[in-house]
C-alpha cells in the first residue's frame, strides 16, 4: 500500500508540471497520435519513470555514510574496519557452476543426523533378532527387512540394532550367512558407499588387478562421488586409492585412471555447448580416423574422461549423425580400453 501512494502522489506530482515557456500545452495522446498499431504493447512503467524523474529529491532525507565503526562495546576493544578485497575480473568461460551435482544417495550418511537417531526402526531390529535365533536363520524374513531398506533406513537400523543389542548387524550376517546370499545382505547392510570402497582393495589386492570392479566403481561417477570414495578408502585402509590405483596399473589404464581420480571431470550441471560437442567429435575423429594400431590414445582419455555425463551422450550422438558410425564401435575397433565401450554403451 506504501507503494501505490508513492506511485499516486508521483502521478499526481507530474500531471501538475507546467510546460516550457514558449511552448503551448499538449493535447492528449488520443486526440494528437494516430492509433497505435494492431499488437502494439504500451510500455507500463513509462509514466512511473516519468514520475520517478520529476519527484523531488528533497522528500528522501540524506543517509548517513557508514564510515565508521561501532562504537566499542564494554569489555571489547573498538572494532577496526572490516576490509573487503578486490573482486577478480570475471570470466564466463572459466566459471564453474555454483552449485554441484549432488553425491549418491547413501554416499553422505551422518551417522549423528536425526534421520538416523530418530527414526522408529523397532519393528525391524525385533524381526532380525527373530530371524537370527538358534539354529540357522529365517532368509525369507531377512530378505524381506534387509532388502527393502534404502540407505538412509538401513544405517538407521545398524545403528539401533547395535546399541540394543550390542551386535554389530554385519558381523551378525556373516555369521549366520555364507556365500553369495551372505555376500548381498553384508553390501547392503554395509550402504553403497562402504560397499564400494571395499569393492576397490578387493581390486587392487593380490596378483593382479580386477579391472571390472574398478570400471563398475569408478567410472562415470561425479566429482562428489569420487572425492567421497577416495576419503572413504583412507578412512577404512589408512592407504591413497590413487597410489594404489597407480603402483598396481601401467601403460595407458593407469594414465586413464589416473586422470579419473583427479575428479576434474565436467559437473552434471554444466550445459551441453553444441560449439565444444563439435570440437571434441573432430578431435575423436581425427585421433582414431583410419587407425587399429597408433590411436591417440590419450587425447581421446583426456575427452571422456573429462566429460560430463551428458555431454558424452551429445559427443556420441553427434560422432554417429556425422559420420554415420557409433562411437563405441570406433572405440572397440581402434583397440581402446574396455572401459569407454562400457560407458559409452551406459550413456546411449
Amino acid at each position: 500500500m506504501a507503494n501505490a501512494s508513492f506511485y499516486g502522489s508521483a502521478q499526481q506530482h507530474s500531471s501538475h508540471v507546467p510546460p516550457p515557456q514558449g511552448q503551448p500545452q499538449q493535447p492528449p495522446y488520443s486526440a494528437q497520435q494516430p492509433p497505435p498499431p494492431t499488437g502494439y504493447q504500451p510500455n507500463p512503467f513509462a509514466q512511473n519513470q516519468q514520475a520517478y524523474a520529476q519527484q523531488p529529491l528533497a522528500c528522501y532525507p540524506p543517509q548517513p555514510a557508514y564510515q565508521q565503526p561501532y562504537p566499542p562495546q564494554s569489555n571489547y576493544p573498538p572494532q577496526a574496519p572490516q576490509q573487503h578485497p578486490a573482486q577478480q575480473g570475471y570470466q564466463s568461460h572459466h566459471v564453474q557452476p555454483a552449485y554441484q551435482t549432488p553425491p549418491t544417495i547413501g554416499y553422505a550418511v551422518d551417522i549423528n543426523s536425526p534421520q538416523i537417531l530418530h527414526r522408529n526402526v523397532t519393528r525391524e531390529i525385533e524381526a532380525i533378532r527373530e530371524a537370527t535365533k538358534g539354529w540357522g536363520s529365517d532368509k525369507k524374513a531377512l530378505i524381506s527387512i534387509l532388502a527393502k531398506a534404502d540407505p538412509l533406513h538401513m544405517a538407521s537400523i545398524r545403528y539401533h540394532y547395535g546399541d540394543r543389542f550390542h551386535t554389530d548387524l554385519k558381523e551378525l550376517i556373516r555369521k549366520e550367512t555364507k556365500g553369495h546370499f551372505q555376500d548381498a545382505l553384508v553390501s547392503l547392510i554395509q550402504g553403497p558407499l562402504e560397499s564400494d570402497v571395499r569393492n576397490l582393495r578387493q581390486a587392487l589386492e593380490g596378483i593382479g588387478t580386477k579391472e571390472a570392479l574398478l570400471n563398475d566403481v569408478l567410472v562415470g561417477r561425479t566429482n562428489a562421488d569420487l572425492q567421497i570414495i577416495k576419503a572413504e578408502y583412507r578412512r577404512i585402509f589408512k592407504r591413497s586409492l590413487e597410489e594404489d590405483v597407480s603402483n598396481d596399473l601401467s601403460l595407458e589404464t593407469k594414465r586413464m585412471f589416473a586422470i579419473i581420480l583427479s575428479a576434474n571431470k565436467a559437473d552434471e550441471t554444466t550445459e551441453v555447448s553444441g560449439d565444444q560437442v563439435n570440437t571434441d567429435v573432430l578431435a575423436l575423429r581425427q585421433a582414431t580416423k583410419g587407425k587399429l594400431v597408433g590411436t591417440d590414445q590419450m587425447a581421446v582419455f583426456d575427452i571422456l574422461c573429462r566429460r560430463s555425463n551428458g555431454q558424452i551422450r551429445a559427443i556420441a550422438f553427434a560422432y554417429e549423425q556425422k559420420y554415420l558410425r557409433s562411437l563405441d564401435k570406433m572405440i572397440s575397433k581402434a583397440c581402446l580400453h574396455e572401459m569407454f565401450w562400457r560407458t559409452l554403451a551406459d550413456q546411449s
